[in-house]
Protein backbone atom coordinates (compact mmCIF):
# COMPACT_ATOMS: atom_id res chain seq x y z
CA UNK A 1 0.00 0.00 0.00
CA UNK A 2 2.54 2.32 0.64
CA UNK A 3 4.42 1.67 -2.13
CA UNK A 4 1.51 2.32 -4.45
CA UNK A 5 0.95 5.68 -2.58
CA UNK A 6 5.03 6.32 -2.85
CA UNK A 7 4.63 5.72 -6.72
CA UNK A 8 1.67 7.74 -7.29
CA UNK A 9 2.94 10.54 -5.80
CA UNK A 10 6.04 10.04 -7.86
CA UNK A 11 4.00 10.50 -10.85
CA UNK A 12 1.74 13.03 -9.54
CA UNK A 13 5.04 15.03 -8.78
CA UNK A 14 6.37 14.08 -12.33
CA UNK A 15 3.34 15.86 -14.31
CA UNK A 16 3.28 18.72 -11.91
CA UNK A 17 6.99 19.72 -11.97
CA UNK A 18 7.32 19.87 -15.54
CA UNK A 19 9.98 22.12 -17.25
CA UNK A 20 7.30 24.34 -18.68
CA UNK A 21 5.74 25.00 -15.18
CA UNK A 22 8.86 25.47 -13.25
CA UNK A 23 9.97 27.89 -16.31
CA UNK A 24 6.64 30.15 -15.63
CA UNK A 25 7.22 29.91 -11.76
CA UNK A 26 10.85 31.31 -12.51
CA UNK A 27 9.37 33.49 -14.81
CA UNK A 28 6.59 34.79 -12.07
CA UNK A 29 9.29 35.34 -9.06
CA UNK A 30 11.92 37.02 -12.06
CA UNK A 31 9.32 39.60 -12.66
CA UNK A 32 7.55 39.78 -8.79
CA UNK A 33 11.24 40.13 -7.17
CA UNK A 34 11.77 43.40 -9.34
CA UNK A 35 8.06 44.53 -9.00
CA UNK A 36 9.14 44.44 -5.34
CA UNK A 37 12.39 46.85 -5.28
CA UNK A 38 10.43 48.86 -8.02
CA UNK A 39 7.91 49.20 -5.46
CA UNK A 40 10.21 49.99 -2.74
CA UNK A 41 12.43 52.26 -4.43
CA UNK A 42 9.22 54.86 -5.83
CA UNK A 43 7.53 54.40 -2.54
CA UNK A 44 10.86 55.33 -0.64
CA UNK A 45 11.21 58.16 -3.32
CA UNK A 46 14.40 56.31 -3.98
CA UNK A 47 14.70 58.07 -7.61
CA UNK A 48 17.87 56.88 -8.46
CA UNK A 49 17.03 53.18 -7.50
CA UNK A 50 13.70 53.61 -9.36
CA UNK A 51 16.56 54.34 -12.70
CA UNK A 52 18.57 51.76 -12.90
CA UNK A 53 15.27 49.58 -12.01
CA UNK A 54 13.77 50.47 -14.64
CA UNK A 55 17.03 50.94 -16.84
CA UNK A 56 16.99 46.98 -16.03
CA UNK A 57 13.37 45.97 -16.98
CA UNK A 58 14.09 47.75 -20.11
CA UNK A 59 17.92 46.13 -20.43
CA UNK A 60 16.30 42.67 -20.33
CA UNK A 61 13.24 43.24 -22.47
CA UNK A 62 15.71 44.45 -25.79
CA UNK A 63 18.15 41.50 -24.87
CA UNK A 64 15.06 39.14 -25.22
CA UNK A 65 13.51 40.49 -28.47
CA UNK A 66 15.40 39.45 -31.65
CA UNK A 67 18.50 41.62 -33.12
CA UNK A 68 17.00 42.36 -36.33
CA UNK A 69 13.72 43.90 -34.49
CA UNK A 70 16.03 46.22 -32.50
CA UNK A 71 18.22 47.15 -35.28
CA UNK A 72 14.65 48.60 -37.07
CA UNK A 73 13.94 49.78 -34.26
CA UNK A 74 17.56 51.91 -33.61
CA UNK A 75 16.84 52.57 -37.57
CA UNK A 76 13.18 54.08 -37.17
CA UNK A 77 13.41 55.70 -34.10
CA UNK A 78 15.75 57.94 -35.00
CA UNK A 79 14.11 60.27 -36.93
CA UNK A 80 10.53 60.22 -35.41
CA UNK A 81 11.01 58.54 -31.66
CA UNK A 82 14.14 59.27 -29.68
CA UNK A 83 13.82 62.83 -29.50
CA UNK A 84 11.42 62.52 -26.73
CA UNK A 85 13.50 60.11 -24.65
CA UNK A 86 16.70 62.24 -25.36
CA UNK A 87 14.57 65.45 -24.56
CA UNK A 88 13.91 64.37 -20.84
CA UNK A 89 17.91 63.09 -20.47
CA UNK A 90 19.58 66.23 -21.95
CA UNK A 91 21.33 66.71 -18.69
CA UNK A 92 22.71 63.02 -18.87
CA UNK A 93 26.60 63.54 -21.21
CA UNK A 94 26.91 61.51 -24.07
CA UNK A 95 23.89 59.02 -23.15
CA UNK A 96 21.11 58.73 -26.16
CA UNK A 97 18.74 56.44 -26.95
CA UNK A 98 20.25 55.77 -30.56
CA UNK A 99 24.11 55.52 -28.64
CA UNK A 100 22.77 53.25 -26.27
CA UNK A 101 20.91 50.76 -28.63
CA UNK A 102 23.68 51.50 -30.96
CA UNK A 103 26.11 49.94 -28.35
CA UNK A 104 23.40 47.18 -27.45
CA UNK A 105 23.30 45.59 -31.34
CA UNK A 106 27.60 46.06 -31.27
CA UNK A 107 27.71 43.95 -27.70
CA UNK A 108 24.90 41.74 -29.24
CA UNK A 109 27.17 41.35 -32.71
CA UNK A 110 30.51 40.61 -30.76
CA UNK A 111 28.17 37.85 -28.26
CA UNK A 112 27.39 36.42 -31.71
CA UNK A 113 31.16 35.79 -32.96
CA UNK A 114 32.54 35.19 -29.92
CA UNK A 115 29.66 32.40 -29.66
CA UNK A 116 30.44 31.47 -33.14
CA UNK A 117 26.29 31.83 -33.77
CA UNK A 118 25.32 30.85 -37.11
CA UNK A 119 24.41 35.14 -37.70
CA UNK A 120 28.51 35.78 -37.15
CA UNK A 121 29.82 35.58 -40.30
CA UNK A 122 33.91 36.79 -41.72
CA UNK A 123 35.10 40.04 -42.05
CA UNK A 124 34.80 41.10 -46.13
CA UNK A 125 36.61 43.24 -48.17
CA UNK A 126 34.03 45.85 -47.63
CA UNK A 127 34.53 45.36 -43.91
CA UNK A 128 38.00 45.84 -43.20
CA UNK A 129 38.43 48.67 -45.43
CA UNK A 130 35.30 50.52 -43.28
CA UNK A 131 37.43 49.60 -40.38
CA UNK A 132 40.90 50.38 -41.92
CA UNK A 133 38.90 53.99 -42.13
CA UNK A 134 37.83 54.28 -38.96
CA UNK A 135 41.17 53.16 -37.63
CA UNK A 136 42.87 56.43 -39.34
CA UNK A 137 40.34 58.54 -37.84
CA UNK A 138 40.67 57.36 -34.76
CA UNK A 139 44.16 57.84 -34.76
CA UNK A 140 44.29 61.34 -36.27
CA UNK A 141 41.59 61.99 -33.26
CA UNK A 142 44.25 60.51 -30.58
CA UNK A 143 47.36 62.95 -32.10
CA UNK A 144 45.26 65.81 -30.95
CA UNK A 145 44.29 64.50 -27.52
CA UNK A 146 47.27 66.64 -25.25
CA UNK A 147 46.13 70.27 -26.94
CA UNK A 148 42.89 69.98 -26.21
CA UNK A 149 40.30 70.20 -22.76
CA UNK A 150 38.07 67.93 -21.25
CA UNK A 151 35.35 69.44 -22.49
CA UNK A 152 36.66 69.41 -26.33
CA UNK A 153 37.61 66.12 -25.89
CA UNK A 154 34.06 65.13 -24.79
CA UNK A 155 32.34 66.64 -28.10
CA UNK A 156 34.95 65.20 -30.09
CA UNK A 157 34.29 61.74 -28.95
CA UNK A 158 30.46 62.44 -29.20
CA UNK A 159 31.12 63.60 -32.62
CA UNK A 160 33.30 61.00 -34.16
CA UNK A 161 30.70 58.38 -32.64
CA UNK A 162 27.48 59.72 -33.69
CA UNK A 163 28.49 60.78 -36.91
CA UNK A 164 31.24 58.26 -38.19
CA UNK A 165 31.23 55.17 -36.19
CA UNK A 166 27.61 54.87 -35.95
CA UNK A 167 26.99 55.05 -39.70
CA UNK A 168 29.78 53.05 -40.69
CA UNK A 169 30.04 50.10 -38.11
CA UNK A 170 26.52 49.47 -39.05
CA UNK A 171 27.27 48.11 -41.91
CA UNK A 172 28.57 44.90 -39.86
CA UNK A 173 25.48 45.47 -37.92
CA UNK A 174 23.30 44.69 -40.80
CA UNK A 175 25.44 42.41 -42.02
CA UNK A 176 25.32 39.79 -39.28
CA UNK A 177 21.54 40.03 -38.96
CA UNK A 178 19.21 37.30 -41.58
CA UNK A 179 17.21 39.28 -43.59
CA UNK A 180 14.86 37.73 -46.06
CA UNK A 181 13.36 39.86 -48.52
CA UNK A 182 10.39 39.87 -47.14
CA UNK A 183 11.70 41.38 -43.84
CA UNK A 184 13.43 44.06 -46.16
CA UNK A 185 10.11 44.62 -47.94
CA UNK A 186 8.54 45.34 -44.48
CA UNK A 187 11.35 47.11 -43.30
CA UNK A 188 11.00 49.98 -46.67
CA UNK A 189 7.07 49.86 -45.99
CA UNK A 190 8.42 51.26 -42.38
CA UNK A 191 10.74 53.77 -43.77
CA UNK A 192 7.55 55.00 -46.11
CA UNK A 193 5.69 55.24 -43.12
CA UNK A 194 8.52 57.46 -41.11
CA UNK A 195 9.12 59.80 -44.18
CA UNK A 196 5.12 60.87 -44.02
CA UNK A 197 5.71 61.17 -40.38
CA UNK A 198 8.67 63.42 -40.78
CA UNK A 199 6.87 65.61 -43.82
CA UNK A 200 4.06 65.91 -41.16
CA UNK A 201 6.28 66.93 -38.20
CA UNK A 202 7.80 69.41 -41.19
CA UNK A 203 3.68 70.50 -41.78
CA UNK A 204 3.28 71.60 -38.07
CA UNK A 205 6.52 73.13 -37.71
CA UNK A 206 6.54 75.27 -41.16
CA UNK A 207 2.92 76.12 -40.99
CA UNK A 208 2.02 76.04 -37.26
CA UNK A 209 5.09 76.74 -35.58
CA UNK A 210 4.92 73.67 -33.42
CA UNK A 211 8.56 72.74 -31.44
CA UNK A 212 7.51 69.54 -29.97
CA UNK A 213 10.10 67.51 -31.88
CA UNK A 214 12.43 70.67 -31.84
CA UNK A 215 15.75 68.91 -30.24
CA UNK A 216 16.93 70.22 -27.24
CA UNK A 217 19.73 68.48 -26.33
CA UNK A 218 22.15 69.98 -28.76
CA UNK A 219 22.25 73.14 -30.70
CA UNK A 220 19.50 73.13 -33.54
CA UNK A 221 20.53 76.01 -36.71
CA UNK A 222 18.44 77.29 -39.68
CA UNK A 223 16.06 79.33 -37.40
CA UNK A 224 12.80 80.19 -39.79
CA UNK A 225 13.27 77.02 -41.70
CA UNK A 226 11.90 73.32 -41.22
CA UNK A 227 14.67 71.30 -39.54
CA UNK A 228 12.20 68.08 -38.28
CA UNK A 229 14.19 66.11 -35.45
CA UNK A 230 17.53 67.12 -36.86
CA UNK A 231 19.90 69.99 -36.34
CA UNK A 232 19.51 71.69 -39.09
CA UNK A 233 17.33 71.71 -42.54
CA UNK A 234 19.74 70.35 -44.62
CA UNK A 235 19.61 66.74 -43.22
CA UNK A 236 16.06 66.86 -42.70
CA UNK A 237 15.79 67.14 -46.66
CA UNK A 238 18.48 64.93 -46.95
CA UNK A 239 16.71 62.32 -45.25
CA UNK A 240 13.53 62.54 -47.09
CA UNK A 241 14.91 62.67 -50.00
CA UNK A 242 16.74 59.41 -49.31
CA UNK A 243 13.26 58.01 -47.79
CA UNK A 244 11.57 59.56 -51.18
CA UNK A 245 14.12 57.21 -53.08
CA UNK A 246 13.14 54.09 -51.37
CA UNK A 247 9.69 54.81 -51.57
CA UNK A 248 10.30 54.86 -55.44
CA UNK A 249 11.60 51.42 -54.96
CA UNK A 250 8.91 49.98 -53.93
CA UNK A 251 6.66 51.49 -56.19
CA UNK A 252 8.86 50.05 -59.56
CA UNK A 253 8.85 46.50 -57.39
CA UNK A 254 5.43 46.16 -56.65
CA UNK A 255 2.76 44.80 -59.06
CA UNK A 256 -0.48 46.43 -57.17
CA UNK A 257 -1.83 49.17 -59.20
CA UNK A 258 -3.41 50.77 -55.85
CA UNK A 259 -0.16 50.18 -54.12
CA UNK A 260 2.01 51.82 -56.73
CA UNK A 261 -0.98 54.87 -56.87
CA UNK A 262 0.04 55.24 -52.54
CA UNK A 263 3.67 54.92 -52.95
CA UNK A 264 4.02 57.64 -55.92
CA UNK A 265 1.88 59.76 -53.91
CA UNK A 266 3.87 59.14 -50.31
CA UNK A 267 7.14 60.03 -53.22
CA UNK A 268 5.42 63.44 -54.07
CA UNK A 269 4.71 64.40 -50.18
CA UNK A 270 7.91 63.53 -49.48
CA UNK A 271 9.32 65.90 -52.28
CA UNK A 272 6.88 68.65 -50.86
CA UNK A 273 8.48 68.25 -47.57
CA UNK A 274 12.00 68.73 -48.88
CA UNK A 275 11.34 71.68 -50.21
CA UNK A 276 10.10 73.00 -46.29
CA UNK A 277 13.44 72.81 -45.63
CA UNK A 278 14.26 76.02 -47.93
CA UNK A 279 17.62 74.73 -48.87
CA UNK A 280 19.32 73.45 -52.36
CA UNK A 281 21.83 70.32 -51.53
CA UNK A 282 18.70 67.85 -50.82
CA UNK A 283 16.88 69.00 -54.16
CA UNK A 284 20.52 68.20 -55.52
CA UNK A 285 21.35 65.09 -53.82
CA UNK A 286 17.74 63.70 -54.84
CA UNK A 287 18.32 64.96 -58.67
CA UNK A 288 21.26 62.89 -58.77
CA UNK A 289 19.61 59.65 -56.95
CA UNK A 290 17.08 60.08 -59.43
CA UNK A 291 19.87 60.24 -63.06
CA UNK A 292 21.16 56.81 -60.97
CA UNK A 293 17.84 55.20 -61.31
CA UNK A 294 17.23 56.14 -64.96
CA UNK A 295 20.01 54.87 -65.91
CA UNK A 296 19.53 51.28 -64.18
CA UNK A 297 15.92 50.73 -64.09
CA UNK A 298 14.27 51.11 -67.67
CA UNK A 299 10.72 49.77 -66.63
CA UNK A 300 10.31 53.29 -64.49
CA UNK A 301 12.01 55.53 -67.34
CA UNK A 302 8.58 56.15 -69.06
CA UNK A 303 7.02 57.37 -65.21
CA UNK A 304 9.97 59.68 -64.67
CA UNK A 305 8.23 62.11 -67.53
CA UNK A 306 4.77 61.98 -66.15
CA UNK A 307 6.02 62.26 -62.31
CA UNK A 308 8.21 65.52 -64.25
CA UNK A 309 4.66 66.45 -65.77
CA UNK A 310 2.34 66.30 -62.29
CA UNK A 311 5.05 67.60 -60.43
CA UNK A 312 5.36 70.75 -62.13
CA UNK A 313 1.41 71.34 -62.80
CA UNK A 314 0.68 70.51 -58.85
CA UNK A 315 3.53 72.79 -58.21
CA UNK A 316 3.03 75.40 -59.60
CA UNK A 317 -0.60 75.27 -58.37
CA UNK A 318 0.27 74.05 -54.44
CA UNK A 319 3.38 75.98 -53.75
CA UNK A 320 2.07 79.66 -54.11
CA UNK A 321 -1.12 78.65 -52.12
CA UNK A 322 0.38 77.00 -49.07
CA UNK A 323 4.42 78.31 -49.22
CA UNK A 324 5.82 81.87 -49.08
CA UNK A 325 7.09 81.99 -52.69
CA UNK A 326 9.33 84.84 -51.90
CA UNK A 327 11.29 83.92 -49.26
CA UNK A 328 11.56 80.53 -51.16
CA UNK A 329 13.25 81.97 -54.62
CA UNK A 330 15.01 84.40 -52.06
CA UNK A 331 16.37 81.42 -50.71
CA UNK A 332 17.11 79.48 -53.42
CA UNK A 333 19.40 82.50 -55.59
CA UNK A 334 20.78 83.40 -52.15
CA UNK A 335 24.37 84.37 -53.26
CA UNK A 336 26.12 84.82 -49.97
CA UNK A 337 26.14 80.77 -48.84
CA UNK A 338 28.00 80.54 -52.12
CA UNK A 339 30.92 83.25 -51.37
CA UNK A 340 31.48 81.56 -48.15
CA UNK A 341 32.34 78.28 -49.74
CA UNK A 342 34.78 79.27 -52.46
CA UNK A 343 36.31 81.54 -50.11
CA UNK A 344 36.44 78.40 -47.26
CA UNK A 345 37.59 76.40 -50.43
CA UNK A 346 40.91 78.26 -50.61
CA UNK A 347 41.47 78.32 -47.40
CA UNK A 348 41.25 74.91 -46.84
CA UNK A 349 42.67 74.40 -50.30
CA UNK A 350 46.30 76.53 -48.38
CA UNK A 351 45.73 74.18 -45.14
CA UNK A 352 46.06 70.68 -47.12
CA UNK A 353 49.07 72.09 -48.72
CA UNK A 354 50.97 73.02 -45.09
CA UNK A 355 49.85 69.48 -43.86
CA UNK A 356 49.65 67.21 -46.56
CA UNK A 357 50.03 63.84 -45.43
CA UNK A 358 48.17 63.66 -42.13
CA UNK A 359 46.01 67.01 -41.84
CA UNK A 360 45.87 68.80 -38.70
CA UNK A 361 43.85 66.38 -36.57
CA UNK A 362 40.86 65.34 -36.06
CA UNK A 363 37.85 67.90 -34.42
CA UNK A 364 34.97 69.51 -34.37
CA UNK A 365 36.72 72.48 -33.85
CA UNK A 366 40.56 71.70 -35.72
CA UNK A 367 39.35 73.77 -39.02
CA UNK A 368 38.16 77.04 -37.15
CA UNK A 369 40.83 76.82 -35.06
CA UNK A 370 43.81 76.48 -37.54
CA UNK A 371 42.16 78.32 -40.60
CA UNK A 372 43.32 82.27 -39.19
CA UNK A 373 46.53 81.43 -40.29
CA UNK A 374 45.37 80.41 -43.65
CA UNK A 375 42.36 82.89 -44.93
CA UNK A 376 42.41 83.48 -48.44
CA UNK A 377 40.03 83.79 -51.09
CA UNK A 378 39.77 83.55 -55.02
CA UNK A 379 39.74 86.69 -57.54
CA UNK A 380 36.83 89.25 -56.15
CA UNK A 381 35.69 86.66 -53.62
CA UNK A 382 37.91 87.87 -50.67
CA UNK A 383 39.39 86.14 -47.50
CA UNK A 384 36.72 87.60 -44.89
CA UNK A 385 33.74 85.62 -46.52
CA UNK A 386 35.61 82.65 -44.75
CA UNK A 387 36.29 84.33 -41.50
CA UNK A 388 33.21 83.44 -39.72
CA UNK A 389 32.37 80.08 -40.88
CA UNK A 390 33.79 77.07 -38.79
CA UNK A 391 34.39 74.58 -41.43
CA UNK A 392 34.43 74.30 -45.05
CA UNK A 393 30.77 72.68 -46.17
CA UNK A 394 32.17 70.24 -48.21
CA UNK A 395 32.81 67.08 -46.07
CA UNK A 396 35.70 65.60 -48.37
CA UNK A 397 37.82 68.73 -48.50
CA UNK A 398 36.99 68.89 -44.58
CA UNK A 399 38.10 65.04 -44.24
CA UNK A 400 41.48 66.24 -46.45
CA UNK A 401 42.12 69.00 -43.86
CA UNK A 402 41.58 67.21 -40.69
CA UNK A 403 43.21 63.87 -41.26
CA UNK A 404 45.46 64.44 -44.93
CA UNK A 405 45.94 62.66 -47.78
CA UNK A 406 46.44 59.15 -45.55
CA UNK A 407 42.63 59.80 -44.43
CA UNK A 408 41.04 61.28 -47.52
CA UNK A 409 42.72 57.81 -49.34
CA UNK A 410 41.23 55.56 -46.87
CA UNK A 411 37.69 57.66 -47.03
CA UNK A 412 37.58 57.37 -50.76
CA UNK A 413 38.57 53.52 -50.88
CA UNK A 414 35.61 52.85 -48.20
CA UNK A 415 33.02 54.76 -50.52
CA UNK A 416 33.98 52.94 -53.44
CA UNK A 417 34.00 49.48 -51.56
CA UNK A 418 30.49 50.58 -50.95
CA UNK A 419 29.95 51.40 -54.65
CA UNK A 420 31.34 48.51 -55.88
CA UNK A 421 29.29 46.15 -53.66
CA UNK A 422 26.03 47.35 -55.00
CA UNK A 423 27.15 47.71 -58.54
CA UNK A 424 28.32 44.13 -58.21
CA UNK A 425 24.93 42.91 -57.02
CA UNK A 426 23.30 45.07 -58.94
CA UNK A 427 25.39 43.31 -62.30
CA UNK A 428 24.89 39.44 -60.97
CA UNK A 429 22.74 36.96 -62.41
CA UNK A 430 22.38 35.12 -59.51
CA UNK A 431 21.12 37.45 -57.60
CA UNK A 432 17.33 38.20 -56.98
CA UNK A 433 15.23 40.16 -59.13
CA UNK A 434 14.25 42.29 -55.99
CA UNK A 435 18.01 42.25 -54.65
CA UNK A 436 19.04 43.77 -58.10
CA UNK A 437 16.39 46.19 -58.21
CA UNK A 438 16.91 47.26 -54.48
CA UNK A 439 20.76 47.50 -54.90
CA UNK A 440 20.16 50.18 -58.06
CA UNK A 441 18.00 52.15 -55.58
CA UNK A 442 20.35 51.78 -52.16
CA UNK A 443 23.09 53.02 -54.70
CA UNK A 444 21.03 55.90 -55.73
CA UNK A 445 20.69 56.74 -52.20
CA UNK A 446 24.36 56.39 -51.41
CA UNK A 447 25.10 58.88 -54.37
CA UNK A 448 22.70 61.05 -52.89
CA UNK A 449 24.49 61.24 -49.89
CA UNK A 450 27.97 61.91 -51.25
CA UNK A 451 26.34 64.90 -53.41
CA UNK A 452 25.19 66.14 -50.66
CA UNK A 453 28.58 65.81 -49.10
CA UNK A 454 29.64 68.49 -51.86
CA UNK A 455 27.64 71.42 -50.03
CA UNK A 456 27.77 70.02 -46.28
CA UNK A 457 30.12 68.60 -43.35
CA UNK A 458 28.57 64.89 -42.31
CA UNK A 459 29.36 66.34 -38.76
CA UNK A 460 26.27 67.92 -39.47
CA UNK A 461 24.18 64.94 -40.35
CA UNK A 462 23.41 62.66 -37.43
CA UNK A 463 21.16 60.37 -39.21
CA UNK A 464 21.29 60.11 -43.44
CA UNK A 465 24.43 58.30 -43.23
CA UNK A 466 23.70 56.01 -40.90
CA UNK A 467 20.52 55.11 -42.64
CA UNK A 468 22.06 55.06 -46.30
CA UNK A 469 25.39 52.69 -45.20
CA UNK A 470 23.27 50.33 -43.25
CA UNK A 471 20.71 49.47 -46.12
CA UNK A 472 24.25 48.82 -47.90
CA UNK A 473 25.09 46.57 -45.47
CA UNK A 474 20.98 45.03 -45.63
CA UNK A 475 21.35 44.61 -49.41
CA UNK A 476 24.85 42.56 -49.48
CA UNK A 477 23.05 39.78 -47.34
CA UNK A 478 19.46 39.58 -48.30
CA UNK A 479 18.44 36.61 -49.23
CA UNK A 480 15.31 35.22 -51.05
CA UNK A 481 12.33 33.91 -49.50
CA UNK A 482 9.70 31.80 -51.00
CA UNK A 483 5.94 31.74 -49.78
CA UNK A 484 4.34 28.95 -48.91
CA UNK A 485 2.75 27.02 -51.71
CA UNK A 486 4.69 29.09 -53.94
CA UNK A 487 6.05 26.86 -56.77
CA UNK A 488 9.10 28.70 -58.28
CA UNK A 489 10.76 31.91 -57.76
CA UNK A 490 8.38 33.26 -60.73
CA UNK A 491 5.14 32.77 -58.72
CA UNK A 492 6.66 34.04 -55.52
CA UNK A 493 7.66 37.26 -57.37
CA UNK A 494 3.96 37.34 -58.24
CA UNK A 495 2.71 37.79 -55.32
CA UNK A 496 4.33 41.02 -54.93
CA UNK A 497 7.55 40.73 -53.80
CA UNK A 498 9.12 41.62 -57.39
CA UNK A 499 8.64 41.00 -60.46
CA UNK A 500 10.51 40.31 -64.03
CA UNK A 501 11.56 43.14 -66.36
Amino acid sequence: MSQAIVRAVGRARSHLLTPWLLGRIAEAAFWSFFALVLALAIGSADWVLTVVVLGVIVLGCLLLMETKILAMLWLLGQPVLFVFPNNLAAGVPFLTAERGLFLLLIGLMILHALTRSPLSRPLNRLEWIVLAFLGVLLASFLTTLPSKDMKIVRSDVALIFQCYLMPWLSILIARRIDWTELDVLRLLRLMTLTGILLVFIGILQYFLRVQWFTPKYFEVIHEGRTTGTFGNAAEYGSVLGGMAILTLAQFSISQNSMLRLFFLGCFGAMFGGILLALTRSPLVGVGAGLVVIFLGDRRIRPFFGLMTILGLLLGAIVVPLVMDTDALMARMEEMEPIYNRIALFATAGKMIAAFPLTGVGFGRYAFSDYKTDYLTGIGEVGAEWAASIGIPHLEFLHIAVLTGIVGISFYFLAIRACICTLWRIYRSPAASMFTRRLSLYVLAVLVSLLVNGLFVDFMAYNYFAAMTYFMVGVVSVVRPIHPSGAKDTSEAIGRGIARKS
